[in-house]
């Protein structure tokens, strides 16, 4: 049976917490991918799409739309064993951040742009 749920409270064990709160401390988007195949998604929610636009350069597009651009982006990269390390962020020069996608590059300890065996990347804010 399919229906909607309308509420103005969630009751938890722990008391009463807003919807309003709880919806906004979900995640409203997540991806892992793998950056050196091409960006080959393995997982995600609310993403359609991982483009490599470049050598450790991705947009994420999201399937449904932030309200605004001004949500938050957490992102982590993976070590692959050949290079020291790999960092990730979003950098307003190579690309704008918007409602419906994101920009994430990752490069290794020597400031290079380098690809990464995993990406993970997940979206806080008002949806």
């Amino acid at each position: 049976m399919a229906g909607t749920v309308i509420t103005d409270v969630i009751n938890t064990a722990s008391g009463i917490q807003s919807t309003n709160n709880a919806l906004l401390g979900c995640a409203k988007a997540w991806v892992n991918f793998n950056g050196v195949s091409g960006a080959t998604v393995r997982s995600s929610y609310n993403v359609s799409s991982v483009t490599r636009t470049a050598t450790g350069i991705y947009t994420i597009t999201l399937t449904t739309a932030m309200s605004s651009s001004t949500y938050s982006v957490v992102a982590t990269s993976t070590y692959d064993g050949t290079n020291v390390g790999y960092l990730v962020y979003q950098n307003q020069n190579a690309f704008t951040k918007t409602a419906s996608a994101f920009g994430l590059i990752t490069f290794n300890v020597a400031a290079s742009d380098a690809d990464s065996i995993e990406v993970d990347a997940v979206v806080f804010g008002n949806g």
